[in-house]
């Protein structure tokens, strides 16, 4: 499994998709997926592979034929692409995206810890993408029953538990760093139209401000964040190399526009011919400067 997990994929060469099942019991087994981040973001493998994996095992439990799969091909990704490059969106997107990136000085950025020398004295294949840049990943999984509390504290206030979240994480950027509109980054599921619903790689970051007024309130702070982040997903489909890119950023290995905030709310059941599963992590939070 260690060979599984820590061998580098060779793109020239190798299927670039592995999987593995570890027998914890004569009833129990752990199914361990392995694929580089290229190929898909995490939506594509932790949730719509996933299904897919479930709908497959459920069948062949049933020694019933494996139902087609509606995964689109890779080509459509391609198309996808170059139809927004070619259309008045995508210089409407880049327009926007300069204005709002145009005074980007004060960004979040939380401490480091990680040094040149840390990332070349430690075995490669242990290192995150973000240790290579020298930048500092944290990450919290968030256990099932305090995710219910979250949800319902999100409902009773007419908000996505999303909006809560990073309501939440822009008061702590708000007070490490001490600025009234933190500038930082939101990692987000872009799909749409015929890829949607396929494992790829469309997820982006997108730079985001949230204003604080003097006195308000999280609930206040949490439709601050609602109204924010529906206007800058108007935008998201021009990738954040093209607004490094426009802001003429390019050069910087970290994320220009301050900590990368990833929030994974979307793990879902699946049936495996009702067999019960889980998943080994709860929907986590990670930060990423």
């Amino acid at each position: 499994m260690s060979d599984l997990v820590g061998r580098p994929f060779d793109f020239g060469s190798d299927l670039l998709i592995r999987a593995g099942v570890i027998a914890l019991a004569d009833d129990r087994l752990q199914l361990v997926v392995v694929c580089p981040h290229l190929i898909s973001d995490g939506f594509g493998i932790l949730n719509l592979l996933f299904q897919r994996i479930a709908a497959v095992y459920a069948a062949l439990r049933k020694d019933l034929p494996v139902p087609p799969s509606t995964f689109a091909a890779p080509e459509a990704f391609h198309r996808a692409d170059r139809r927004y490059r070619d259309s008045p969106r995508s210089t409407a997107d880049a327009a926007f995206w300069r204005d709002y990136t145009a005074d980007a000085d004060e960004v979040v950025r939380l401490p480091n810890g990680v040094s040149k020398t840390d990332v070349t004295e430690r075995e490669p294949p242990r290192l995150s993408t973000a240790a290579r840049l020298g930048m500092r990943e944290f990450e919290a999984c968030v256990p099932a029953a305090e995710y219910a509390k979250w949800q319902e504290v999100a409902a009773s206030l007419g908000v996505a538990v999303t909006s809560l979240t990073t309501a939440a994480v822009a008061v702590f950027f708000r007070r490490m760093c001490r600025q009234s509109e933190p500038l930082f980054s939101l990692s987000v599921n872009n799909r749409f139209g015929e890829t949607r619903a396929t494992p790829g790689m469309v997820q982006n970051v997108l730079p985001v401000r949230i204003a604080f007024q003097p006195g308000i309130s999280l609930a206040e702070l949490a439709q601050v964040v609602t109204s924010e982040t529906r206007r800058i997903y108007r935008h998201s489909s021009l990738q954040i190399s093209g607004i490094r890119r426009d802001a003429g950023l390019s050069h910087e290995p970290r994320s220009p526009f301050g900590t990368i905030l990833n929030l994974i709310p979307f793990l879902e059941p699946a049936d495996f011919d009702g067999s019960r599963h889980a998943w080994p992590a709860a929907p986590s939070v990670s930060p990423t400067s």
